[in-house]
């Protein structure tokens, strides 16, 4: 049994032939070389950007949620103040009626005539 060379190869074919399939492989071969590598220089440009924004969007999104986490404390103690501060006026305020009952009638009856 013979072996048969791959067509290729084969010394048996003209020389035409031989530049014709050759040139059909280079024609098909090399523009699918060329979109493969192109593929790959796209794929990882795109993973290298997706890599960056992703870090990018978590620092904002810190950042917001820092700042969320600011503003309710600061919200809750204010708001927590207010209420000592009322506390302390009414603490204050019945203190001084004890103490100083016709003083503050004063004080009522010139705020009434101001008004």
């Amino acid at each position: 049994m013979k072996r048969r060379l791959a067509p290729l190869l084969n010394p048996s074919l003209p020389s035409v032939r031989k530049r014709l399939v050759a040139l059909a492989v280079l024609g098909v071969g090399l523009p699918i070389l060329f979109l493969a590598g192109l593929g790959i220089f796209q794929t990882s440009h795109i993973a290298r950007f997706l890599r960056e924004t992703t870090l990018e969007y978590g620092e904002y999104a810190a950042l917001l949620v820092s700042n969320a986490l600011h503003l309710a404390t600061a919200k809750s103690a204010l708001s927590a103040l207010q209420g000592c501060e009322a506390r302390l006026k009414a603490h204050v305020y019945m203190e001084c009626e004890i103490l100083f009952p016709k003083a503050l009638a004063m004080e009522a009856s010139l705020l009434q005539r101001n008004t």
